[in-house]
């Protein structure tokens, strides 16, 4: 599932990412998973590792690795660690990322697969830098392999290196070869920053043969077959669009997916989610890889289907974490009975009122810790924010924190204060990819000195460190 980007301050492009800015420690905000993750296997119709049955719900995160908000652009670890830090506070230990992209877009956007057996080993070190925090934060990932869309390129455009129709992806000896030097590539490629090889490293829950495909049965059978034959260590996942009867009598496929929405299973998720897990119970584990488009009392509903029936995992389409230079990525999706749905913002804010994002997050956060079968725990402070600008006018851009609900203001004379607070109950998810607020009233003679605090239902941060108000620290 996809749609078409909101615009944003970086229409006419997106400079490089600011020096300097690297991935975040750990903190309590924050923390990283202090055991390594082990890789995850099939026990029948359950998936376990090594800390027992592994069940989850968390979020799709389509661009964790590449960006098309609002121009396309390679995201910034200091971004990729906002997102993974927010799925942990929501109790998540899985994400799902968008499928690989291919061929030139209509604006000349870059694709991983730029030719057959030709890769953007750009893009490919963005997948890198992701897969290296997974493992810090303890996230495993889902990579779906190509797109039966051509949203940023897949089945057809596979299919178009060769000069044939999309149908030929499923049959045509070169298409299949070129895809299979794409999947070999992915699986041997050695991470640049960790050393370890992708069919060797257990951040990968597994690989999804794509994304809401109309494969054969044929197809499924042949790229299964290949994924178990190259790297038979990780889940194979059948991305078929909806459950596939051969699936499930398929050895090399480990997981059977589906995606719920209004428009295409009816109203009632939580009873579509019933009559698939009725027909998997015994044979496969189901991956609800894609729910959403509803109100947060359906979607609750759908997560307490989840939980009670043995599905084992459910991923909220979708999440769009902070952007490094201030504020949220933002994303329009669709319009279902009045209600234009967006990407959801974490931990949920006022600006998505009209899909009911508060509660909805909330709710997920409960679902999330109950299906792994732990107590919710209490939150903590976020970390501080950042302070990125501060104008002699008294108005600061500064870049948010994962978890926080809303920022305050403090304003001195001088860098070491004393500190009065100007401003409070302001946050950063009012308009995509910026965020500014302003002294009510600054000093006229003299540059003040800014600071700012992050704020949730546990408390303040820290203060961030001190801008004085002429410019960047």
């Amino acid at each position: 599932m996809d749609a078409e980007p909101d615009g944003g301050p970086w229409d006419g492009g997106y400079p490089a990412a600011p020096e300097g800015v690297v991935a975040p420690p750990a903190s309590a905000s924050c923390p990283h998973r202090e055991i390594p993750l082990s890789f995850v296997r099939r026990e029948g119709d359950r998936l376990v590792d090594a800390d027992g049955e592994h069940r989850f719900i968390s979020f799709n995160i389509p661009n964790l690795h590449v960006l098309e908000d609002p121009v396309w652009h390679v995201p910034h670890p200091w971004e990729q660690s906002d997102a993974l830090c927010s799925v942990v506070q929501a109790g998540g230990t899985v994400v799902r990322i968008y499928a690989l992209s291919v061929g030139e877009g209509p604006d000349g956007e870059r694709r991983h697969v730029i030719a057959p057996g030709v890769f953007d080993e750009e893009l490919l070190v963005a997948l890198d830098a992701l897969l290296e925090l997974a493992g810090r934060f303890g996230v495993r990932v889902i990579v779906p392999l190509v797109d039966q869309w051509s949203f940023w390129g897949g089945v057809g455009e596979y299919a178009a290196f060769r000069g044939l129709s999309p149908s030929a992806f499923w049959t045509d000896p070169t298409v299949r070869a070129d895809f299979a030097l794409t999947v070999e590539h992915v699986l041997t490629r050695v991470n640049t920053r960790t050393g370890v090889a992708y069919r060797d490293d257990p951040a990968i829950l597994g690989w999804e043969t794509g994304n809401e495909l109309s494969s054969p049965p044929e197809w499924t059978e042949w790229i299964a077959g290949l994924l178990k034959s190259l790297d038979p260590r990780h889940l194979v996942i059948d991305g078929h669009s909806g459950i596939a009867e051969a699936s499930l009598d398929n050895a090399d496929v480990d997981v059977v997916s589906a995606h719920y929405y209004p428009g295409w299973v009816g109203q009632d998720l939580a009873a579509a989610c019933a009559r698939d897990r009725a027909s998997t119970t015994g044979r496969r584990p189901l991956i609800v890889g894609e729910f959403g488009f509803a109100q947060a009392d359906v979607l609750s509903a759908f997560m307490d289907e989840v939980v009670d029936d043995g599905t084992t995992g459910a991923l909220l389409w979708s999440l769009r974490f902070h952007d490094v230079r201030g504020g949220f990525y933002w994303h329009a999706e669709n319009e279902v009975e009045g209600v234009g749905y967006k990407a959801y913002h974490w931990p949920g804010f006022a600006s998505g009122a009209r899909h009911e994002e508060q509660e909805t997050l909330s709710r997920l956060r409960e679902a999330a810790f109950r299906i792994r079968a732990v107590p919710t725990p209490p939150w903590v402070p976020p970390d501080p924010p950042t302070v990125l600008a501060a104008d002699r006018h008294g108005t600061i851009r500064w870049r948010g924190s994962a978890g926080a609900t809303a920022y305050e203001l403090w304003r001195a004379d001088g860098a070491d204060g004393p500190w009065q607070l100007v401003l409070s109950g302001f946050d950063d998810a009012t308009q995509p990819s910026w965020a500014s607020a302003a002294d009510p009233d600054p000093p006229v003679r003299g540059a003040a000195h800014y600071r700012m605090t992050a704020l949730n239902s546990a408390g303040a941060s820290a203060p961030s460190a001190t801008v004085p108000g002429d410019g960047a620290p």
